[in-house]
This record gives C-alpha cells, structure tokens and sequence, in this order.
C-alpha cells in the first residue's frame, strides 16, 4: 500500500476516534424555591445541557429521625424533562450505555424509584454517575434508552453535619468536590477520561489491518 492511499485511511477513519468533549464541574447544588429552609437542595447539570434545552436534576433533602435520632440524606428525582439516573459507583468503573442498562439507580425521575436514604456518618462522601437520555431532545439515538448520544458523567460529593440556628434539629448539607460529564458514549468515574466512540474499536482494527498490509508489502519489494 502506497503512503497516499495509507494516508487516505488514515483521514477517512479520523472521525471515529475524535473524543467527545468532558466538561469538567459540570454538576452544582443550589437552593430551590419551593424550599426555603435550606433543608432540600437541588443538585442540576450546569454546563452541558443548554438553557431551555432539558433538565438533569435530583433533590437532596436532610432528613431528622426524631425517635432514633438519626440524620439522612434522601435523594430523588426532580423534574418531569428527558429521563435521567443516578448510580452510585466505585471509582474507575466504565460508566457507558451497557452499565446503565444493567444496573439499578439509586435515584431517577421515572417514577419508579423510591427515594434513597443514605444515613450520616462522619466525613462521609459518596462517588455517583448519572445518565441523562439527550435523545428526548433531539441529540440523536434511541429516547429512552442508554446510547452513545447521551450524557454519562460522575461527581463527588461531600457531606457536613450541622445544626438548625432556631431550632437547633440537625441537619446535613451537601458540596461538589469535583464533576465531569462526557457528551457522548461514556467516561470512567473519577476520572476525566471519555469512553470511545461505539465504533473506534473497528477503526483501529481497519487500520491495524492497513499498517500491517503496508508493512508486507515493503518487505515484498
């Protein structure tokens, strides 16, 4: 094989293997209206979905067990948009269409998901993922299923134990130490690091088969 033919590959396979864009600190808590005690906030996407382009949101609340005396987090869904879950994950799993479609979240805005509680421990902190279906909207792929046209992303969030000034009831509140979403077929958690495209892996075998057939041939001549 010439070099201009190799070349030719070359360029004909680039598209597969260009990354989709990981934005980073995309996820942030912010008060919601509807709850002005500051008890419930709502953890959104900021960054990645556009303005009036759909909504990927969950509430936190804090929640006090009188009789036990307890503090918990409660985690669901907020909104009625595009479909989206949340996962809890370890660090360095490949969050992409297959595990979305093989595991079950933790909190989701189906309507059926019951609320997460996740009891308060000192220095807690908790590694989640969240798929957001930006198929609803227009961003190609299948709606309401997991595929390379979504948005798989993680975050790290911390949590402080506190007190109520007035009335003195504890209460958790809740921070992003770090975020990253990747527009398009996945990324692995706790890292920046994008899943490739569905079909990079038959790009680079192509082009393995074209490197080693222009190899043969220079032995040959």
């Amino acid at each position: 094989m010439s070099r201009r033919l190799l070349a030719l590959a070359l360029a004909l396979f680039a598209p597969a293997f260009t990354p989709a864009a990981v934005i980073v600190g995309d996820a942030a808590f912010s008060p919601f209206p509807l709850y002005p005690d500051g008890a419930t906030e709502l953890l959104a996407l900021t960054k990645s979905i556009p303005a009036g382009g759909g909504a990927c949101g969950f509430f936190f609340s804090s929640i006090h067990d009188e009789t036990s005396g307890t503090v918990s987090t409660q985690i669901t869904g907020a909104f009625i948009a595009e479909l989206y879950k949340l996962f809890v994950v370890p660090p360095g799993v490949v969050f992409d269409a297959a595990y979305v479609a093989t595991h079950e979240p933790v909190a989701s805005n189906n309507g059926m998901t019951p609320p997460c509680l996740l009891p308060y421990t000192e220095g807690q902190s908790s590694l989640f993922a969240y798929w957001d279906d930006r198929s609803a909207l227009g961003g190609g792929g299948v709606v309401n299923a997991p595929d390379a046209a979504d948005l798989y992303g993680w975050m790290v969030i911390d949590y402080t134990l506190a007190e109520e000034p007035l009335t003195y009831i504890p209460t958790v509140s809740w921070s992003v130490r770090a975020s990253a979403t990747a527009i398009g077929a996945g990324i692995i958690t706790g890292t920046f690091v994008q899943i490739p495209e569905p079909t990079a892996g038959a790009a680079l075998a192509a082009l393995a088969a074209l490197a080693a057939s222009s190899l043969r041939l220079r032995r040959v001549g």
